[in-house]
């Protein structure tokens, strides 16, 4: 990140404010909310809640905003978030942890501020911020403070030598992590505010739910039933 950050260095001085939130809400605060919600929900559960970040969406553009929202848009998000309680099997891990719920919550939260804050600018032609760039300082902001957050200096490091069990099938832990930085974090980020930008304003529903992470982190690939699995104190 740090050469595209140096290449868009300009956008420190025109949006700093931008930078900031993006890094803060977009990658800091949805990796955190959603990790720690996971320590005391299942997967499923948080998810789901996490998720219901495009109904607050449609609820900012309606209510704050004051823009007017398609009814197709709002049958879509009840849809989504319908087709996603039947794909993590919600109902086989429900569970009622207030501080876990209240987490996941802050991740819907901090998500919202992803969708805004990359919409941000998708009116303004060649004055656009370049979303690379924002992208770039984004999780140099986020990981910074993360950093701060998890003490990665704390951790055995011998574990990425080692194999993780990813659905009863042994994976090297270094290729886990490359997953996770690359795919689940880069290319995530890049692809989902890119999307945003060219999607119609007017339909927020739409709105690309992409996971992205390192720390800043999203969860890879996963099976139904690691989904079902809640996570283990150990992970």
């Amino acid at each position: 990140m740090l050469p595209l950050a140096v290449r868009h260095r300009a956008l420190l001085r025109r949006r700093p404010g931008l930078l900031a939130g993006f890094g803060l809400l977009a990658v800091a605060g949805v990796q955190a909310c959603y990790f720690a919600a996971l320590s005391r929900i299942p997967v499923g559960v948080a998810l789901l809640i996490e998720y219901l970040a495009p109904a607050l969406v449609l609820g900012w553009v309606r209510f704050v905003q004051r823009r007017p929202v398609t009814r197709a848009a709002a049958v879509g998000v009840v849809l989504a978030v319908g087709g996603l309680a039947c794909v993590v099997e919600v109902w086989s891990g429900l569970g009622f942890d207030a501080l876990g719920l209240l987490l996941a919550l802050g991740a819907a939260c901090c998500q919202v501020g992803y969708f805004v804050l990359s919409d941000q600018g998708s009116d303004a032609g060649d004055e656009a911020p370049d979303p690379l760039g924002v992208i770039a300082y984004g999780l140099l902001v986020g990981a910074a403070v993360l950093t701060v957050v998890a003490r990665p200096w704390s951790m055995d490091w011998s574990v990425l030598t080692g194999t993780a069990r990813m659905d009863g099938t042994p994976v090297a832990a270094v290729a886990l992590l490359a997953w996770i930085v690359l795919v689940a974090t880069v290319v995530a980020y890049v692809t989902g505010v890119l999307a945003v930008r060219r999607l119609s304003r007017r339909s927020p529903g739409s709105w690309p739910v992409s996971k992205r992470s390192s720390p800043p982190s999203w969860p890879g690939p996963c099976s139904a039933s690691t989904c079902r699995r809640r996570r283990s104190p150990a992970a």
